[in-house]
């Protein structure tokens, strides 16, 4: 029995073999939120890397956060690279939280690893999804005008 693991996981999250006694690390997943304040009040937040058990509540504390009825909120997927169930049930609270609290908001969506699981759930029609930043702020500025 090897005492290191056979398989690592790629930028691309499929399995790559190792060599038996290859003691590379994988690559560290980078995972990010940068908050921007546009000058209409709308709050646009840029995420990177993977939204997963372990990121998700960042993003749970971002909407939080800046989850305002005079303002709008954008959330951009654009960059995201895997979302998994905990990043969709934070995209369908929101949407829950938004229509309950009549606060404006759209997601960005335009990539395969966020539009899949969007369009497998039936949540792409559901969800206020946008193909680019400028269509989903316009969205949001138009609804809290």
């Amino acid at each position: 029995m090897h005492s290191t693991s056979l398989w690592t996981s790629s930028d691309f999250a499929a399995p790559v073999p190792r060599d038996p006694g290859d003691s590379r690390t994988p690559p560290v997943q980078v995972f990010d939120i940068d908050v921007e304040l546009r000058s209409d009040h709308t709050v646009v937040a840029h995420v990177f890397g993977a939204v997963d058990l372990l990121t998700a509540p960042e993003l749970q504390v971002c909407v939080d956060d800046h989850v305002d009825a005079a303002n709008g909120l954008v959330l951009d997927l654009s960059r995201v690279d895997f979302l998994a169930a905990s990043g969709l049930t934070v995209l369908t609270d929101t949407d829950r939280r938004a229509a309950e609290d009549n606060f404006a908001w759209a997601l960005v969506a335009n990539t395969r690893p966020v539009l899949r699981p969007l369009e497998v759930l039936g949540l792409r029609d559901q969800l206020p999804t946008y193909d680019s930043v400028p269509g989903a702020v316009a969205a949001v500025s138009a609804v809290t005008a």
